[in-house]
């Protein structure tokens, strides 16, 4: 029998679906600066994961969660229809490279542009062979490039708007510099260390729309440790992902 990932106020279902729960989405899910937002957009949801968790911190925002995976958005559509918040979800098939402003959010016209746009990419550039089909896709920056999500979220949002990915620390730049390609300012920048002492291996990024040179003073740079030397959870960590984990 499934077992599901279960959080405080929800549970994923992941059966069937190419990437499962785990640090890296969490991590996005409670980093990602959603303040405020009305309108939300998960690129490559999966699971449904992360839209799930910005529903419980975005109280008043609708969200959709698109994957190209048909098995994926199922299943999220499933994992939002049995949430507390599933009157704010919707899981929908589409392609971030061909994506407009405009969607329907429970059978009713998503009216303008998004506030936020939020993204766990397929970022390694190369994987082998055998690595086939949805796992592929899931993993593998062919399928979706830096540049290609960056343009996607820039015809997705309101001048104003915010971009949040978390990547590899290596390509942290090579995302900042679309970004900039492209009209978006670097606002924040999260080194992410799985364990104290330890170089930081993912960096979340805060990209905003409309904003391509943000004083050095106003760009947030930071950096979280998400575990001590003994393997336990820091305080820092802890306490911002508390309200998720049981």
């Amino acid at each position: 029998m499934e077992q599901a990932f279960r959080f405080k106020r929800f549970s994923v279902w992941q059966e069937g679906v190419a990437m499962r729960v785990g640090t890296d989405a969490v991590v996005l899910g409670v980093l990602a600066d959603v303040a405020g937002a009305r309108r939300i957009v998960d690129v490559g949801t999966g699971t449904g994961v992360i839209a799930l968790m910005l529903a419980q911190r975005a109280e008043e925002a609708r969200i959709i969660g698109i994957d190209i995976d048909e098995t994926a958005v199922a299943r999220a559509a499933e994992n939002f229809a049995r949430s507390p918040f599933a009157d704010r979800l919707e899981a929908l098939w589409g392609d971030v490279r061909l994506l407009r402003s405009q969607f329907r959010v429970q059978n009713s016209e998503w009216t303008g542009e998004a506030d936020v746009v939020v993204c766990n990419p397929p970022f390694f550039k190369t994987a082998p062979q055998a690595m086939g089909g949805a796992r592929r896709v899931a993993r593998v920056s062919e399928t979706l490039s830096l540049e290609q999500l960056v343009a996607g979220a820039r015809r997705m949002l309101r001048t104003g708007g915010s971009l949040w990915v978390i990547v590899p620390k290596e390509r942290a730049d090579e995302l900042c510099f679309a970004g900039w390609e492209q009209g978006f300012g670097l606002v924040r920048w999260i080194d992410i260390r799985t364990k104290a002492g330890k170089p930081a291996k993912r960096v979340v990024v805060g990209l905003r729309k409309g904003e391509r040179e943000p004083a050095a003073e106003d760009v947030v740079k930071e950096d979280l440790v998400l575990a001590d030397e003994q393997g336990a959870k820091t305080a820092e960590w802890a306490a911002l992902s508390g309200d998720f984990y049981l």
